[in-house]
């Protein structure tokens, strides 16, 4: 069994954008544990553990899923708070909508839920990249919806990683990467 989820990577440059505005929001001195910069990536589809054989067929699906998409532009904006910004437990820059990556992860997240690998998505898809985690505190952070953050990029993979829990968080292994095609 192995601890799975699907995403895409950032770009060494925009990793770079985010980490030089995590470490202004250091200094608010939030109750918030700051997530590594090389962590930091958008979850399609957080599957949990899966077996051998379940991550094969996860293999074959997004080999196939890779060679219909085409490289697509991202566009990074704004900052958002899970579950809201008066009781987060998870902080977040926002994705623009995008018709791309929310096709991509139907054509992901659909098959998988046919299979029945992995945890069925919670909550409805939305696009982010999760800054910081914090356990449920009542705090404000509406301050973060005037700070503007903007960056994009064009992603061009998506990436099958493994998730494993150390006693000072997870550390993440991509295990294959799926160039686009289409």
């Amino acid at each position: 069994m192995k601890r799975i989820f699907i995403a895409i990577e950032l770009p060494d440059a925009v990793k770079k954008e985010v980490y030089k505005l995590v470490e202004k929001l250091r200094k608010f001195s939030w109750p918030v544990t700051w997530e590594p910069v090389e962590k930091m990536h958008i979850t399609l589809r957080f599957l949990g553990d899966v077996t051998d054989q379940e991550l094969a067929s996860v293999d074959v699906l997004l080999h196939s899923v890779s060679r219909k998409i085409a490289p697509f532009d991202i566009s990074i904006k704004n900052f958002v708070a899970y579950p809201n910004f008066k009781f987060p437990h998870a902080i977040g820059l926002k994705i623009t909508d995008n018709a791309e990556l929310n096709n991509l992860h139907s054509l992901i997240a659909r098959p998988l839920n046919e299979q029945g690998i992995g945890k069925p998505d919670k909550h409805q898809f939305s696009g982010h990249v999760t800054i910081g985690r914090l356990k449920p505190v009542y705090a404000n952070f509406r301050a973060l919806t005037t700070i503007t953050c903007a960056s994009q990029f064009t992603a061009s993979s998506i990436e099958l990683v493994a998730s494993v829990l150390k006693p000072n968080g997870s550390e993440y292994t991509i295990l294959t990467s799926y160039p686009f095609r289409g």
